[in-house]
């Protein structure tokens, strides 16, 4: 959600003032890192989701238990696998490519291991959501999640704590979202209960074929907006990092809140789907469409008259590119800004398939145009070759 993102925007002076612009570049290539490790939910948190949106009643407690705890258990499985094959390819690249900077390396590990360990917990997050109680799981990421990481960084900088600190934070933040949405599911349904005993063997096979789409466009997604800052980094180096990630985190937060309004419609969407109720869903689509290109272009409008002075002032002119740059980035949040509601039915109804295909292939053109393009033209090249592959 958009808390989620404005973190690290409110916290850019204080990384600019108590980190070196490496050590600041070398923390966004490790979140840009962790970030591809949410794909070992294989989409399944999605699954469940829309499963229990289908079917929301106080009499179908049984059947909550059933999706909520063969999706864990099976996240469980898979991430456990994971931990492993990321152990060995860590000390892989570690100790024999020896190709890690020593400032990296135990950060890395610790958000690794705690955003894998994570992982089979934000199913309690995904109840909610399916539960159409999309507020509450909002409230306890803000309050469980960003408000306590925002906090602890704070003081973590301050103290003078470098990035081994900042990594612990992370990891201890990465379970507390999942722990508080526990505890309101607690609260209003007394009998759900994530246990082995619910797990449902032939409905844990069923929740694989629609989740391997989802992941898809799970990986599709990730190469198109989680790959940029690491071929900055690897291409030209992490000190050049902060002058993309910065303006694009800017803009990731305006996406994302515009992105909310299609998101908590998902489970109506869901709804009206299963009904066939066709012509409110219409109805729904171009309301979406319209609220998200009004408030993308009211964004753009202030950000071209306003944005240089806003970064300068925030975060300092040494991680300003150029307005060239920031224009690039603008046109990406109207074509982004204009796909949520689309992405978003798509998903909700599970007609997902051809587009998982054309994700993925979008990806794919966005990592190789990356790299040759940030070769080329440096950090401009980065954005360019994200606008093509997107477009």
């Amino acid at each position: 959600n958009s808390a989620l993102i404005s973190i690290p925007i409110i916290l850019i002076p204080l990384y600019v003032k108590y980190l070196t612009i490496e050590e600041y570049g070398i923390w966004l290539m490790i979140l840009s890192i962790t970030s591809f490790l949410h794909l070992t939910n294989f989409g399944i948190a999605q699954v469940v989701t829309n499963a229990i949106a289908k079917d929301i009643s106080e009499n179908r407690i049984d059947y909550y238990n059933k999706v909520a705890s063969s999706g864990f258990f099976l996240l469980l499985k898979i991430t456990s696998i994971v931990l492993v094959i990321v152990i060995l390819l860590y000390l892989l690249i570690d100790n024999v490519l020896s190709i890690m900077s020593e400032s990296m390396r135990i950060p890395l590990a610790i958000t690794i291991s705690s955003v894998l360990i994570a992982v089979p917990f934000h199913v309690y997050r995904n109840v909610l959501r399916g539960l159409n109680l999309i507020h509450l799981e909002q409230i306890s990421s803000i309050i469980f999640g960003n408000l306590i990481r925002f906090i602890g960084i704070i003081f973590s900088l301050l103290a003078g704590f470098k990035l081994v600190a900042l990594a612990l934070i992370f990891s201890i933040t990465s379970f507390l979202p999942s722990f508080g949405a526990g505890v309101f599911l607690k609260r209003i349904l007394p009998k759900f209960s994530i246990s082995r005993k619910y797990i449902d063997l032939e409905y844990t096979k069923s929740m694989i074929k629609p989740s391997g789409h989802f992941l898809l466009l799970m990986v599709g997604s990730s190469f198109l907006f989680g790959i940029n800052t690491l071929v900055i980094g690897s291409v030209i180096g992490p000190s050049f990092v902060p002058a993309y990630a910065i303006p694009m985190q800017i803009v990731i937060l305006i996406m994302t809140t515009i992105g909310l309004a299609s998101i908590n419609k998902m489970p109506i969407i869901t709804g009206l789907y299963k009904a066939k109720e066709f012509y409110k869903l219409r109805g729904l689509y171009n309301d979406l469409i319209f609220f998200s290109f009004l408030i993308a272009f009211i964004a753009i409008i202030n950000l071209i008259f306003f944005g240089e002075t806003i970064i300068i002032i925030w975060a300092g002119s040494s991680v300003f590119y150029g307005n060239d740059l920031l224009y690039l980035m603008l046109v990406f949040l109207l074509a982004a800004a204009l796909r949520w509601p689309s992405d978003s039915f798509l998903y909700a109804s599970e007609n997902h398939i051809e587009y998982s295909y054309m994700t993925i292939a979008e990806g794919i053109l966005n990592v190789l145009l990356t790299i040759v393009l940030t070769y080329l033209y440096g950090v401009k090249g980065t954005i360019i070759g994200t606008l093509i592959a997107y477009s």
